[in-house]
C-alpha cells in the first residue's frame, strides 16, 4: 500500500524512511506559562481567594475566630473611610522609622569602635586560638 503526502504518521512510523507526511493541526495548548505574568498571579490571588470563602462556608467557624474575605474586604474600606487604618499605619511607619534610626546609630558607634580601639576589634571580630572560637 502506497502512502500520498497527506497521511499522518503513526508514533510507530516514526524515524522510518517512508515518504514525508503532513502533520496533524491541532489547536496550541494553553500553557500557565504563556499567559502573561501579571494575569496569573491575579488569577492565582483569586483562586487563593475563592478558596479562603469556601473554607470559611464549608467550615462553620464563627467570623470572630476566622472571618472570611468578604468580612475583612468591608472592614478594611470601612477602616480607611473612618481613618484608623490611616492613623495605625503611620503610628506604625513611625515605629520603624525609629527604630531604624536607632539600629544605625548603634552600627555606627559598633563599627567606629572597631575601626579606632583593639577593644571594639576584638569585640567585634572573631579569632580562633587553639582550636577555640572566641567571638
Amino acid at each position: 500500500m502506497k502512502r500520498s503526502s497527506t497521511d499522518v504518521v503513526a508514533a510507530s512510523d516514526v524515524g522510518t524512511t517512508a515518504t514525508p507526511a503532513v502533520r496533524s493541526r491541532r489547536s496550541p495548548k494553553l500553557m500557565w506559562g504563556s499567559i502573561p505574568a501579571t494575569a496569573r498571579r491575579i488569577a492565582l490571588v483569586l483562586v487563593l481567594l475563592f478558596a479562603w470563602h469556601l473554607y470559611v462556608l464549608a467550615s462553620g467557624v464563627s467570623p470572630l475566630v476566622f472571618a472570611g474575605p468578604v468580612d475583612v474586604f468591608g472592614a478594611f474600606v470601612a477602616g480607611v473611610i473612618d481613618g484608623e487604618i490611616v492613623t495605625a499605619a503611620l503610628t506604625t511607619l513611625q515605629v520603624l522609622l525609629a527604630g531604624m534610626a536607632l539600629g544605625t546609630l548603634v552600627a555606627t558607634v559598633l563599627t567606629t569602635l572597631a575601626m579606632w580601639t583593639k577593644l571594639g576589634e576584638d569585640l567585634l571580630v572573631s579569632r580562633v586560638d587553639s582550636g577555640l572560637t572566641v567571638v
